[in-house]
């Protein structure tokens, strides 16, 4: 996950919080993100569903776009992504 970040970084992608909250199981993480680098544009609202199991680790992370069509463009348009085969490995 910390790559994903990295990534995300070095493309200029920026992040504004709207929203914040915790239980004991779950973060979810509301914010709006964008990145003026790159082919496109990305400027969206995000939300983040964090779950932790029961020795208090990350274990599963769900990510919503807004304009996940947006960010797929973007994605193609400046990765060089593996093929399917690879990436699914």
């Amino acid at each position: 996950m910390a790559a994903f970040f990295t990534q995300l970084g070095k493309s200029g992608f920026q992040a504004e919080p709207l929203f914040l909250e915790a239980s004991e199981e779950y973060v979810v993480d509301i914010h709006r993100g964008w990145t003026t680098e790159g082919t496109g544009q990305v400027d969206t609202t995000w939300a983040l569903v964090w779950h932790f199991n029961a020795e208090g680790k990350v274990d599963r992370v769900i990510n919503l776009s807004a304009d996940q069509h947006q960010m797929d463009a973007y994605v193609w348009n400046n990765y060089t992504l593996a093929p399917i085969p690879e990436r699914l490995v």
